[in-house]
């Protein structure tokens, strides 16, 4: 607890203000952009394989979130395939949020954690 307090009084002391103090370290967001480009292959409902290409909202190490037209739910299991490096990543859908009438913003976690999976160059 002390070692976060140093932390938070050392960004204070930087900043001039308390709102504006975030913690450094290894929990530090990411900084990725948005908007890469994905393939997204899993099973439908009706038992169908779909494939459908995709962008992500937000990424992180541990999952991200993107916006899809086919129908998933929560605790699917689904494969992303990063084209700038041709490599496939398991996924476990963790909450599905309705967008317009034909399309969701689905956030997912990945089975484990892999920061080099955003990477955009081999």
């Amino acid at each position: 607890m002390r070692l976060l307090t140093k932390l938070f009084r050392r960004r204070e002391s930087s900043t001039g203000s308390r709102a504006a103090a975030v913690p450094a370290g290894p929990r530090a967001a990411q900084p990725w952009p948005p908007g890469t480009p994905l393939g997204v292959r899993g099973q439908g409902l009706d038992g169908l394989d779909f494939f459908e290409k995709a962008a992500t909202l937000s990424v992180s190490p541990k999952g991200g979130s993107l916006i899809l037209t086919a129908p998933v739910w929560r605790g699917q299991h689904l494969q992303l395939v990063n084209y700038a490096l041709q490599e496939e990543k398991n996924c476990l859908i963790t909450r599905v949020q309705r967008q317009g009438p034909r399309t969701v913003v689905a956030e997912f976690a990945f089975t484990s954690s892999d920061a080099a999976f955003w990477q955009n160059k081999p």
